[in-house]
């Protein structure tokens, strides 16, 4: 059995079209990139699936060299999961800011002050993340 290399550019379009049906809510933005010796894709999302999500769906392509995916957050979502962790450990939500360089992401400013100790190995902060990236404690 004979196995056919597809271009970085016929990949790309691959992984559009794969992203846009599997994901249909998600808006995906896909970037391919050549350089003397290899090629690469770059894929940015806001909200919708996970990062490992997403690199399980195009992990496997053949024909690039790297894929790298970059998942970003609306303020709605960051905020909606920020009150609820912060609830549950009967802590204040942190503030939630808008980035003005990267399409509006959402961002959590950092805490300097001790009560973002959660009682356990992570802070506020890494328990929000962790919840948004659909990781288990």
């Amino acid at each position: 059995m004979s196995r056919t290399l597809l271009s970085t550019a016929k990949v790309a379009k691959i992984v559009r079209k794969m992203l846009k049906e599997t994901y249909p809510e998600t808006k995906f933005s896909v970037r391919r990139f050549k350089y003397p010796g290899g090629s690469s894709l770059y894929i940015k999302w806001m909200d919708g699936p996970t990062n490992d999500e997403a690199k399980a769906k195009v992990s496997h392509f053949e024909g690039v060299d790297f894929i790298t995916t970059n998942r970003s957050y609306s303020e709605a979502m960051l905020r909606a999961a920020a009150e609820k962790e912060a609830a549950k450990f009967g802590m204040a939500t942190p503030e939630i800011l808008t980035s003005t360089y990267d399409g509006g992401s959402a961002y959590i400013k950092r805490q300097t002050h001790q009560s973002n100790d959660c009682g356990s190995r992570w802070t506020l902060e890494a328990h929000i993340r962790r919840v948004i990236e659909g990781r288990d404690y």
